[in-house]
């Protein structure tokens, strides 16, 4: 899954730090993101098919 990244994290601090360096870069390099937040039984499938491909 080319250009894809999976962060885990608890820290809310981080998770607003990242979110607002992505949206600056994003909008400074015609970028597109999108972030998405899951409880512990989504984030285990997502890292099983990343994983996978």
């Amino acid at each position: 899954m080319k250009g894809t990244f999976v962060l885990q994290t608890n820290d809310e601090h981080f998770k607003q730090a990242i979110s607002e360096f992505l949206f600056e870069y994003c909008k400074d390099n015609d970028v597109h993101v999108d972030i998405y937040e899951m409880n512990t039984v989504g984030a285990i499938k997502v890292m099983e098919i990343v994983m996978a491909k």
